[in-house]
Formats: structure tokens, C-alpha cells, sequence
């Protein structure tokens, strides 16, 4: 019995040890559901400066964000052009999967499709990492967009998974004006983040609490989540 005593004192002395407390911080992502595991930290640098904002960068909601879309969510931008930008809402999936939504494409059968804004006239945008894609259109920081027809063909011949893309319904859309009152006036905030980390945190099939981690990250001038 005292053995056993010894051993769970030793046990809980670890659980409450400053070395292990900081281990499991960067083993669980602050703010996301109970379950969601990363491998490291994080890194990104904060663009002060809304001429700095561009493609492959994203955009952190303010906590008081009134838009029901953007309540609480991440943007990543992906194209510029004549003074308007575009991005997606990375973590807002729908009810379905890209199959349901797109009749004929059985390959995505256990892709969510996430609702990626509310301009687009009903399009489907399509993200990913694989750059030999014909028709893939690079975006920044390792990531493209567009090749659904390459993807397709890859998939059917085993070079990718379906899992290595991620689709979106419609974008958002806002000119270099929205962008400098949403960052000057606005709470709103960009970052970039490294090559290395950006395709595994934007590419996620689901919610992993994306804006609450960069939100606390950002709030304690830190510059890794």
C-alpha cells in the first residue's frame, strides 16, 4: 500500500511540475475542443501595415466581429487584383460533403465543403499544396488554387489523396480600402505564417479552433500558437 502511495505522489508530482505544464501548452492548442493535438508550436510574424496584407496571409476577426460569417473566424487570402482581394473563411464547414454539394465528384466523398464567404455567386474554390497541378495557380506560402480537373486525374491514379484539397463555397471579397479600415479601425489583425506550417493549418478537413489560438496568441504578444 505505501508503495502504491509513493508512486501516485511521484505521478501527480509530474501532472504539477512547471517542465510538464509547459510540455502539454505546446502540445494542445489553446482554445480548441478537447482532442485536437499538434505536433509543435507555430510560428507567424503580424502585419502591422494593411499594404503589407496579401495573398497567403490571414485575417483574424475581432472578438466583437458582427458578421455572421465572420464570427469568430480566420481568413485566408488567396487572390488580388484591381484593388479588390479575395480570401475564404478556413474553419465554417457546411452540412455536406463536396460529393453532395457537386453531384459527380464521388472522388470527395469525405471532403467537407466549408462555406468560404458570402460573395462568389455560388462558386466552389478549391485549396491546396500541390503546385504541378495544371491549373493550379500559386497563392503564397507554399499553397495554390484552382486544377480541379488535375486533381481529379491525380486521384484516379493514386498520386494524391482526396484529403490533400479542400474546397470552399464562394469567397469573400473586399477592396484595399475595406482592408485599412478593418485593420486600422476595424480589431482586425493579419499574420503570416511560414511555408512550412501554412498548408497544415489552412488544408484541415475540419474545425480545429484556429481563431481562438492565434486571438490568444496575438492578445499575449506572442508570435507562435
Amino acid at each position: 500500500m505505501l508503495r502504491r502511495v509513493l508512486a501516485l505522489s511521484a505521478v501527480f508530482s509530474i501532472l504539477e511540475s512547471a517542465a510538464f505544464q509547459t510540455t502539454m501548452g505546446r502540445l494542445w492548442r489553446v482554445g480548441t475542443k478537447p482532442g485536437t493535438i499538434i505536433a509543435a508550436e507555430r510560428c507567424f510574424s503580424e502585419i502591422q501595415n494593411p499594404n503589407g496584407v496579401s495573398s497567403g496571409c490571414l485575417l483574424i476577426a475581432p472578438e466583437h466581429e458582427y458578421n455572421h460569417f465572420l464570427m469568430e473566424q480566420v481568413v485566408l487570402m488567396y487572390d488580388e487584383q484591381a484593388g479588390t482581394s479575395r480570401g475564404v473563411i478556413l474553419e465554417r464547414p457546411t452540412a455536406f460533403t463536396m460529393d453532395e454539394m457537386v453531384p459527380g465528384f464521388d472522388e470527395f466523398d469525405s471532403n467537407l465543403m466549408f462555406t468560404g464567404g458570402e460573395d462568389g455567386g455560388k462558386s466552389v474554390v478549391m485549396i491546396h499544396a500541390e503546385g504541378d497541378l495544371e491549373g493550379a495557380r500559386p497563392i503564397g506560402s507554399g499553397l495554390f488554387v484552382g486544377g480541379v480537373a488535375a486533381a481529379r486525374e491525380a486521384i484516379a491514379r493514386g498520386a494524391n489523396q482526396a484529403t490533400d484539397f479542400k474546397f470552399f463555397f464562394n469567397h469573400v471579397a473586399w477592396t484595399d480600402r475595406d482592408i485599412e479600415g478593418m485593420l486600422d479601425g476595424g480589431g482586425w489583425r493579419a499574420v503570416r505564417v511560414p511555408e512550412e506550417s501554412l498548408a497544415d493549418i489552412a488544408l484541415q478537413n475540419a474545425e480545429t479552433g484556429l481563431w481562438n489560438a492565434l486571438s490568444r496568441s496575438l492578445d499575449k504578444g506572442r508570435t507562435s500558437f
